[in-house]
């Protein structure tokens, strides 16, 4: 005897519940598994978090942190153990934050080392769920079991771990990113305008060339002269402050000066970040100096690092050494090539839709950035939540769509045969980004994008 169709319907109506179900199970599981695993390899003096907060509260004080060097005898409120060691008994700090970055850790600096750490760690994990959140509300409520399943695999890979192992920031440059793509995909008014550029800026204060993302939409100005016209309002008024306050000035020249001898450090010298350890026998702000960096050189997380910088492969495969203008030269015409198939989209008269302008913005800061002489290490990789789950909800189902999983894949495994796995798995997925933007000038698809009305 057959089934009816609405016996049928209701049997798979009832399967999809239970797979369902099985998802959030997975997610569940998922999350646990990263939060106890990065919470058991929590470093009690994440050293990059640790040189951020001396940065905050040397600015804090009136001071500029960009060339100062902890000596026994100095106050404790300033100690950094990590900096770089040159030749002549010449050493540099590690700082290479911007003052805005330094600004935005005001609240912090009366903190303790110990409760800075904590705080740092929730927020990190509680940005991550929040840029789900924003991506979820600008996506129209829709995707959010995909967009959860997607976070909780983003929290198994590498970029994840080293940058909470880090006490990195990128999380918030990702928060900002998502931010602003929840308000540019709202109704396109001044006032989403401003707080969509208000974020906008704020990430890109913090790592300058992160203003590449949002390039594809000078070609599309006529729909988003509103927040072109907030940003360089909001941009210029920050500018003006800078040029009015002498210690932000100052701050500001130091910052590029330290860049520029940090670029020329790692291109020349080819010198690492030095960690002075068991050296200084003493507690500060509820941390064991020695005990901390002991369980920072044991840290078996250290184990995925890579550092993703072209100058690297170029000096691993004994190539001459670059300097950094034909680096950024090198940037800019591969994000210049990467771009050119969008004129001819726009030439054919059709158009990107919001997610994908800023997939392609992506993809042109990525290989502009990839240039840049200033280490890239694993923890660069949070800086792809946006477009990952921009491109995972919308793209076709394809074999591209599977080289883009692969190259997720290979961010999460560490494969001891593979020289760079990570870095391979990254350019897998610019490849799927660029096919799923490019394929519509080829096949005239009208699924994720739509024609401009004449």
């Amino acid at each position: 005897m057959g089934i009816s169709r609405q016996a049928l319907r209701e049997r798979i109506q009832q399967n999809k519940t239970t797979l369902r179900y099985v998802g959030y199970a997975v997610i569940l599981i998922l999350a646990v598994k990263a939060l106890l695993f990065d919470f058991s390899h929590a470093e009690s003096l994440p050293l990059d978090l640790r040189n951020r907060v001396v940065g905050a509260r040397m600015l804090s004080d009136g001071l500029s942190p960009y060339f100062y060097i902890w000596k026994p005898g100095d106050t404790l409120r300033y100690y950094d153990p990590a900096k770089f060691n040159l030749p002549g008994n010449v050493s540099i700090p590690a700082v290479t934050s911007t003052p805005f970055l330094h600004g935005l850790m005001a609240p912090l600096v009366d903190m303790s080392q110990m409760q800075i750490d904590i705080a740092w760690f929730i927020a990190q994990y509680l940005s991550l769920i929040f840029c789900a959140w924003m991506v979820y509300k600008g996506l129209g409520n829709r995707f959010g079991f995909f967009i959860a399943f997607i976070i909780a695999f983003f929290a198994q890979t590498s970029g994840w771990h080293h940058h909470l192992f880090a006490g990195q920031n990128y999380i918030f440059i990702s928060l900002f990113a998502c931010v602003s793509f929840y308000f540019m995909s709202l109704k396109n008014s001044y006032v989403n305008a401003f707080f969509a550029s208000l974020f906008v800026a704020a990430a890109c204060l913090i790592k300058l060339d992160f203003i590449l993302c949002f390039l594809p939409f000078l070609f599309v100005y006529k729909k988003y002269w509103k927040y072109g016209l907030c940003l360089g309002l909001i941009l210029g008024l920050y500018v003006a402050y800078v040029f009015l306050s002498p210690l932000q000035m100052l701050n500001w020249q130091d910052y590029f000066k330290i860049v520029k001898l940090h670029s020329h450090i790692h291109l020349f010298e080819n010198i690492d970040e030095v960690v002075n350890t068991k050296i200084y026998n003493f507690q500060f702000e509820g941390i064991e100096i020695n005990l901390a960096l002991d369980e920072r050189l044991s840290a078996r997380i250290m184990e995925g690092q890579e550092n993703t910088a072209f100058y690297i492969i170029a000096q691993r495969l004994k190539w001459p050494t670059f300097s950094a203008n034909q680096l950024l030269l090198m940037g800019t015409i591969c994000m210049t090539l990467t771009s050119i198939p969008f004129l001819w989209i726009r030439i054919k008269r059709i158009q990107l839709q919001l997610p994908d302008m800023l997939i392609l913005g992506f993809v042109m800061f990525y290989m502009f950035d990839f240039f840049i002489p200033i280490a890239r290490y694993t923890y660069f990789w949070v800086l792809w939540l946006l477009p990952l789950l921009l491109y995972f909800v919308s793209a076709k189902r394809n074999f591209m769509y599977v080289i883009a999983i692969i190259g997720f894949t290979l961010n999460i495994v560490i494969l001891p045969n593979i020289k760079m796995e990570h870095t391979i798995g990254q350019f897998l997925l610019i490849a799927a980004f660029l096919y799923h933007l490019y394929a519509p000038i080829f096949h005239q698809r009208k699924v994720q994008h739509v024609l401009i009305k004449a």
